[in-house]
């Protein structure tokens, strides 16, 4: 019984100091061939949105895409535009690092 509890106990504790993060890659329809394959990111939940399908207030804050955004606990942390090249020049080990980054800061 006091094994159960204590288990319990851990896993509560893990899910109320958890840092959610979420990495969302918004692109174009004309340039979906520029995405990257984010899909085996670790440690984050991975969205995908198409800038054609999202709110004018938002299609304005993206100049250029393939964009990477990423969110900690609902609140934009970090974001990386394509520029004129228009694809991306990050790794996927790069997008793992800032995840661990993000995951393991504390405010």
């Amino acid at each position: 019984m006091r094994n159960l509890i204590l288990s319990l106990f851990l896993m509560f504790s893990g899910l109320v100091y958890s840092q959610d993060i979420t990495i969302l890659q918004v692109n174009a329809k004309w340039n979906q061939h520029n995405d990257m394959q984010i899909n085996s990111v670790k440690g984050a939940k991975i969205q995908y949105a198409l800038l054609e399908d999202q709110s004018i207030k938002f299609q304005r804050a993206i100049k250029s895409v393939p964009a990477i955004l990423i969110y900690k606990d609902q609140s934009l942390v970090w974001k990386k535009e394509a520029g004129l090249t228009l694809k991306l020049n990050i790794t996927i080990s790069e997008l793992d690092s800032l995840v661990r980054v993000y995951k393991n800061e504390q405010f």
